[in-house]
């Protein structure tokens, strides 16, 4: 396999389609050349869990069969990582990341147009919106 150089790659998530990407920021790479490719990884189908309400449903597969549990609902993508250079440095940084937490200093992002704290690094609009750094 061929790898591209990942200096001035991109990486962004949309919140509500539970999808993590990542793209070449100039459209040109040193390896792939002009409109390199991009990649995406959705999240398809989470762990179901109980909320004990009657209006939430989630399926699952039982052999051949579709079966409905009824007061259960599927989890979501539930936050969105972002390695440095080196990525995470043990097991800590790689569980604060999990939970939605910056896990060099250990915040909350804070996304940059509401100002409010979010779980998701990067979600949104990655050409319209600034990232935080």
């Amino acid at each position: 396999m061929i790898w591209g150089v990942s200096t001035d790659d991109k990486i962004g998530c949309d919140t509500n389609l539970s999808l993590g990407y990542t793209y070449n920021s100039s459209n040109y790479d040193p390896i792939y050349g002009d409109a390199p490719p991009s990649v995406g990884l959705i999240l398809l189908k989470g762990p179901s869990y109980y909320t004990g309400n009657s209006n939430d449903t989630s399926f699952y597969c039982y052999g051949k069969n579709r079966r409905l549990k009824t007061g259960y609902k599927n989890t979501i993508l539930y936050s969105f990582n972002r390695w440095r250079d080196d990525g995470p440095r043990n097991y800590i940084e790689s569980y604060l990341t999990m939970l939605g937490l910056d896990a060099y200093n250990r915040t909350n992002w804070i996304n940059p147009v509401t100002n409010q704290p979010t779980r998701y690094v990067y979600s949104g609009d990655p050409i319209n919106k600034r990232q935080p750094d």
